[in-house]
């Protein structure tokens, strides 16, 4: 049997979510990751967070890969991360970077922890005896914590570390006494250690605004019941301060009136943050909704802030849902103070321009905002990497790919290449990850190997004969101990069981040998393995038991850990849980896996610049591409019709260098002025019609994969006197005019823009445009620019200056372009006279209505979902959201993913984005194309569902429910079809169908009921025995 293996390692420079989703991109194409963070942990700032909006729910592990999942990680990753193909290395430092791309050398500095993982056994009697406590900062110093402990309480193994400056080195050392490995090393040195690498991914993250450093913040912090938003999440989380309970820091009292104000630390000028930490309004509003559910109706939220940012997918609906339903309370105002009154409550005192007035309103906590500080970072790695910083701070990267550095090899993903929120971080991680692949794979040093054959024991025609090896060292549960031999003589007497072996320990290299030669010389033909914390070592155990010839679908391995606490610590408990193990395993049949044999073609639906990136991208990886466009000529809007953007790009430039390269590129195929017409198949196997207008051919694509970059619609208005007048204008129509000098700004004395028209209102766009506010203050730097003595009036109802634009809101504000607010209840009011536009509205720091004939009016009517995103999705069986765009399988965590797998969506497509964004979505969908494109053998999961086909009728009650669409009907075979690649076993077909047809392989109704009599059974075993 032969085999490709594929030679080549990335350095990932940060363990936050970003880094973990670039090193897992990596390591399951079969290259290897090492993966640094300069903290004890893994995780970063999410290792805090319980909940994410829009669901209010952890969801991590949905990262993981979907296809070939036995063979991926499958864990929970808040616990922590482990893969076969990823070093992990916590408190270790990059001190120096040399080389080229393909042979970097790295110094790394890996601080000492004064205790050794390998050797620690977690159990934390080292934690018990410690007599010195300090404020835990994980916990943001409300709760303490032990000179030695655990940095994440829920992380998996106890990663256990000495605070040395915490530490007073007890004279009679009681940690060392209690340690009954001898894993502590007081005495213990920092180490360097120099690794070669083919390629480096910067994943640093950003801190948060501390509220110590800066005056503003302290004039706000008079009480400890004024805490930050990380603090607030560690108040209700499950693990935190009062496990979920909202209390007050300081005496402990319910905390009823809880207020929220926003940008603290960010949108700052004289503390030079001139930015938006893009993330703060949304987790205010998350918090303010998980306090109203866990306070109950009685909690009141109220969030203080300057604009609310709702500006990415579904937002502003999640804003909206928390006023209506929740009853959160939002007031745009800038705070005065916060007061700490006698009776220990918090006052605030605001001003309200609305009415003119101050207002006093009392809490029982206020929460401050703290933005993200992303930029520390920067100026050391610059030197480290010998570069120039940019205007902005910031490493420089390529002019229109986010992910890539100006140095070749070295990339760069998360909240370290700019504001990122989780999707974007997701994101960026995968497509810096599709970058250093591809760099590898173009550096030819895979190489075959000749494995030797496993003759597989037998397992279908004998009688099942099950072995079992418990591990005695039971972590966690080092008080329980159980009469060895009365469990093993007990198991033994069990129907099917051929031995019961019981080690010390399988954490040692003595205890995997003796494991291996238990194993080896063992005779039965099904494997069951107990062990404390298994997923610490189970792909070691897994492999070991598949060369000593089992069948990898009849090796199972179960936590004892967890039958010892469902068993109270009694025998008799212990062994149904064995036995329930037992059951499940002597009836379960031998499973076979199914190979992908996927196509190394891939189909590109969109023929903008997106859509010609993606197309490039996937050729220039060995695909061969086909690109669908309707119109008859490549470039979409942006690439036609927009010369320049506000953060410096040149469109029409980009999209013509594109198509000159696709022109050049003999893998591409263009077919234009053509439309799909059908499509069916499975991932990696997909076969679609399409139909050419220009001839009337009617064309067959078999492909691998699919690529949405459909882009979006123009967006029609007849509010405000559109089309009346040649002086009512949207931006678009605007800035081309500007642009090209058939609009001249010289003579403009007076130029109104009207912000959000027909967008983030319920009967039109309940949504941000996203793009809208920058480019209105685009044009008006243009016309300023042209015109200094111009006056401008932008009127808003929030801007959306996200990130780093907010310095081009500040410099329009600096130049005297003026900013005026208005409501839905009163929108500015248009006529027509004399065929200029005269716009009448309200000045609220006047408390006047305004009325202004201008020269020029300018309508943001925002993005529009194109209007063949609604066949599409009829022909690929995937969804839509209520404003016509493509709905991912997750929000955050699969943001270019369709639940359908093999398919992707990036760019407006999925949403209102900028190109930047958008290229970075079409990086990240080309990475996860290389699943079924790179050419390797993907082995499909075991256990998938089945329909036994003579007792179904068909209802199509599984077809409902299954949440990955893995199941259909095929009309002319009038039968259910199951797609394997797609299928995640969940179960919910089984429990929806009434006929027992849909079955989970490997779980079938006479195993479930095995396992249901084990656990009932009662073995009668003596006390006096236990």
């Amino acid at each position: 049997m032969t085999d490709m293996t594929k030679i080549g390692t990335v350095l990932v420079v940060g363990a936050g979510i970003s880094g973990i989703k670039a090193a897992l991109e990596i390591a399951e194409i079969g290259y290897k990751a090492l993966l640094i963070d300069a903290s004890p942990q893994v995780g970063g700032i999410l290792a805090k967070l319980d909940n994410q909006f829009p669901t209010d729910h952890c969801g991590m592990c949905r990262m993981l890969p979907m296809v070939g999942r036995e063979y991926a990680s499958q864990f929970c990753m808040r616990k922590s991360l482990y893969h076969e193909n990823i070093e992990i290395l916590p408190f270790t430092e990059l001190k120096t970077v040399s080389g080229d791309i393909g042979n970097f050398s790295v110094e790394l500095q890996k601080k000492a922890r004064y205790v050794d993982p390998d050797k620690c056994n977690g159990l934390g009697e080292c934690i018990n005896v410690c007599p010195i406590e300090v404020d835990d900062e994980f916990n943001h110093n409300l709760t303490q914590r032990k000179a030695i402990f655990q940095m994440v309480p829920h992380n998996v193994p106890q990663m256990l570390l000495i605070d040395r400056e915490a530490c007073k080195d007890c004279q009679d050392q009681p940690c060392l006494k209690a340690c009954p490995t001898n894993a502590i090393n007081l005495q213990a040195e920092d180490k360097l250690e120099t690794r070669q690498v083919d390629a480096v991914i910067l994943a640093m993250g950003s801190k948060l605004y501390n509220l110590k450093d800066y005056e503003d913040a302290n004039s706000y912090a008079v009480s400890p019941d004024v805490v930050s938003s990380l603090a607030f999440e560690r108040l209700i989380s499950g693990s935190g301060t009062y496990e979920g309970v909202i209390k007050r820091p300081s005496d402990g009292k319910p905390a009823n009136r809880i207020a929220w104000i926003q940008c603290m630390g960010s949108r700052n000028r004289r503390q030079g943050r001139d930015y938006c930490s893009s993330i703060c309004c949304m987790f205010a509003l998350k918090e303010a909704v998980l306090a109203k559910e866990k306070g109950g109706p009685d909690t009141e939220a109220t969030i203080f802030y300057m604009d609310m940012r709702t500006f990415g997918k579904d937002y502003y609906r999640y804003c909206e849902n928390a006023v209506d339903n929740y009853g959160v309370k939002l007031i745009r105002c800038r705070v005065q103070e916060v007061l700490h009154d006698t009776d220990g409550s918090l006052k605030i005192r605001y001003f309200d321009s609305d009415t003119n007035e101050f207002f006093v309103e009392t809490y029982d906590m206020v929460v401050l905002s703290t933005g993200q500080a992303p930029f520390e970072e920067h100026k050391k790695f610059a030197q480290m990497l010998e570069l120039e910083l940019n205007s902005q701070k910031l490493l420089p990267t390529d002019d229109f790919n986010k992910v890539k550095l100006t140095k070749p090899g070295i990339f760069i993903c998360g909240s370290f290449m700019g504001l990122t929120d989780i999707s974007e971080a997701m994101s960026s991680g995968m497509a810096a990850a599709g970058q250093a692949t591809r760099l590898l794979s173009g550096l030819s040093k895979n190489t075959i190997e000749e494995k030797p054959a496993i003759e597989i024991r037998s397992s279908e025609r004998d009688l099942a004969e099950v072995n079992i090896i418990l591990c005695k060292n039971s972590n966690g549960q080092e008080d329980v101990e159980f009469n060895v031999d009365q469990l093993k003589s007990t198991l033994q007497e069990q129907k099917s069981i051929k031995s019961v072996q019981v080690l010390d320990s399988v954490f040692s290299n003595e205890g995997l040998s003796e494991f291996q030669e238990i194993v080896t010389e063992s005779k039965g033909n099904r494997l069951l393995i107990g062990a404390a914390k298994p997923f610490l070592y189970q792909t070691k155990l897994q492999k070991i038991a598949e060369n000593a010839g089992y069948d990898p679908s009849l090796i199972e391995i179960f936590d004892i850990d967890i039958a010892i606490a469902k068993s109270s610590q009694h025998l008799s408990g212990m062994i149904s849980e064995i036995r329930s193990h037992i059951e499940h395993l002597r009836l379960k049949p031998a499973l076979e896996f199914k190979v992908l044999k996927s196509l190394q073609t891939a189909l590109v639906v969109g023929g903008g610049i997106v859509g010609m990136y993606s197309a490039l991208s996937l050729a220039e990886g060995g695909a061969v591409v086909h690109i669908v466009e309707r119109a008859d000529k490549l470039g979409g809007y942006a690439g036609t019709e927009v010369t320049a953007t506000i953060d410096g790009l040149e469109p029409t430039k980009i999209a013509s260098d594109l198509i000159q390269q696709i022109s050049d590129n003999s893998q591409i195929t263009v077919h234009l002025n053509s439309e799909i017409i059908s499509s069916h198949g499975l991932p990696g196997n997909y076969d679609t019609q399409i139909k050419e207008d220009n001839n009337g051919l009617f064309l067959s694509i078999d492909h691998a994969v699919t690529i949405f970059a459909t882009g979006n619609g123009k967006s029609q208005t007849t509010e405000y006197q559109y089309g009346q007048s040649d002086k009512v204008l949207t931006h678009g129509e605007l800035g081309v005019g500007l642009r090209s000098g058939d609009i001249d700004a010289s003579d403009m004395d007076d130029v109104v823009m009207i912000q959000c028209v027909g967008s983030r209102e319920k009967e039109t766009h309940e949504y941000c445009s996203r793009i809208c506010c920058m480019g209105a203050i685009f044009n008006a730097l243009l016309i300023k620019e042209k015109n200094p003595d111009a006056r401008i009036f932008v009127l808003f109802r929030d801007i959306m200056t996200y990130g780093s634009f907010e310095r081009y809101y500040t410099e329009a504000r600096t130049k005297g372009v003026i900013f005026v607010e208005y409501d839905l209840d009163n929108k500015p009011k248009v006529e027509i006279e004399d065929g200029k536009p005269v716009v009448t509205f309200k000045d609220k720091v006047l408390d006047a209505e305004i009325e202004l004939p201008v020269d020029m009016l300018a309508l943001a009517t925002g993005i529009e979902a194109d209007q063949s995103n609604q066949k599409l999705a009829e022909i690929y069986g995937v969804d839509l959201n209520e404003d016509g765009f493509f709905i991912e399988a997750d929000a955050k965590w699969r943001p270019i993913e369709f639940q359908k797998l093999g398919t992707y969506v990036v760019g407006v497509a999925h949403s209102p984005m900028t190109l930047k964004e958008s290229i970075m979505q079409a990086e990240a969908a080309v990475q996860k194309s290389h699943t079924y494109l790179s050419g390797r053998e993907i082995q499909l999961a075991r256990e998938i569902s089945v329909t036994h086909d003579a007792n179904c009728v068909r209802c199509k009650r599984c077809i409902d429910i299954c949440p990955y669409h893995a199941r259909s009907y095929d009309a002319d075979e009038k039968c259910i079809v199951i797609d394997s690649a797609t299928c995640q076993a969940c179960g919910m077909c089984a429990t929806a169908c009434r006929n027992s047809a849909a079955e989970v392989k490997g779980w079938s109704s006479k195993q479930m009921m095995a396992v249901i009599d084990a656990k009932l059974m009662d073995y009668n075993i003596s006390a006096t025995t236990e």
